[in-house]
Formats: C-alpha cells, structure tokens, sequence
C-alpha cells in the first residue's frame, strides 16, 4: 500500500471505532486515542512528510508532531472553557499525527466541526426544536451583549447532543474523499450530475 492509502486506512478505521463509542457511552477513550497518536507519530518517522518521503524520519515526526498540535490545541482550549470534551481534543490530535501535516489537521478540524454543525441543526429541525434552540440562542446573544452570563435553562432530556466523533468521521471523511478524486466533493458531485444528465 502507498503512504496515502495507509494514512486513509487508519485514520477511517480510528474514526469509525470512536464515532461506534462515542455514540454507545457519549466518550472518546484514552485507549483509542493514545496509540492513535503514537501510530500518527510513527507513521512520520516511518513514512515521512505527506508527499515528502526522501525529506527524512525527523521531517515527517516535525510534520505529525504540527499535525497533532494543530488538530489538539484548539479542541483542548475550548475544553479549558467548557465547550468540548477531552476526548474530542486527543482525537482531533491524534487525527492530525496520523495525517502528518498541520494543514491536513486545520482541514480536519474544519470539516470535523462543519460536519458537527449540520448534525446539530438536522437533530433540532428532526426533533421539532428549530425555535426553541433559537429562542435560547437570541436571549443568550442577549444577555450576554448586557455583560451578563447565560445560564442554559435547557432540561437535560431536551438538549441537543451531537457526538463529535460522528462529525470528525463525516468531515475528515470528506476531506479524504477530495484528496482522493484531487476536487472538492462538491465539484465531484457536480461533475458526476452533469455525466448523468447528458
């Protein structure tokens, strides 16, 4: 297998085990993330940089290493503050070390949280809250040009939870899919609706 197919091998197969977890128990393991950074890690050495292979192993562990801070840090800051679980930062981390290069993880990281988004509002026009969030959007917006904190008053039956690890699956999924047809999806799909229609 080429270093491509490797990397897209392992990071669906670790995307596919967390999103399964995460779904069953609302948590991403330590024992799923952990190896999976040291693989990314290893994978630099052994591979090299993306596209870069004759650079050397030092090269490609600076590149997982970029990877791995980029797709952790921000999900870790916005754990400090509340937002996300640690468990989402390791595998962000962990999906950027295997894809050994900070722009793969700033990618990653982007589709992970667009493709979260979406599943956020399909769960809420699915189960009839489009207003009721937006409601509580607004007053939170609200409140908080007032310098005062919001309080989510939302009960816990009724909150929209949206595992993280489904999204990153969905959107680094994606990402990989336009890595491996050299276009975005949209375009693809474009492309292979215009073949159809002629």
């Amino acid at each position: 297998m080429d270093e491509q197919t490797v990397r897209t091998v392992a990071l669906l197969a670790l995307l596919a085990v967390a999103a399964v977890w995460d779904v069953r128990t609302g948590q991403i393991p330590n024992w799923l993330t952990y190896p999976a950074i040291v693989l990314g890690l290893a994978l630099g050495v052994h591979l090299g940089a993306p596209g870069q292979p004759e650079a050397g192993w030092h090269h490609g562990l600076l590149h997982s290493l970029g990877g791995f801070a980029v797709g952790f840090v921000p999900l870790l800051a916005a754990f400090l503050l509340g937002g996300y679980g640690g468990g989402d930062a390791k595998l962000m981390g962990a999906v950027g070390a295997i894809g050994g290069a900070w722009l793969f993880a700033l990618y990653a990281l982007f589709y992970s949280l667009l493709a979260s988004a979406a599943l956020g509002v399909l769960i809420m026009i699915w189960r009839g809250q489009t207003w009721a969030v937006l409601r509580r959007v607004f007053r939170a917006l609200w409140l908080l040009m007032l310098f005062r904190r919001p309080a989510d008053p939302t009960p816990e039956q009724n909150q929209l939870m949206v595992r993280f690890a489904v999204g990153a699956l969905i959107g680094v999924g994606w990402l990989l899919a336009e890595q491996w047809w050299g276009m975005g999806l949209w375009e693809k799909t474009a492309d292979s609706f215009d073949r159809i229609m002629r």
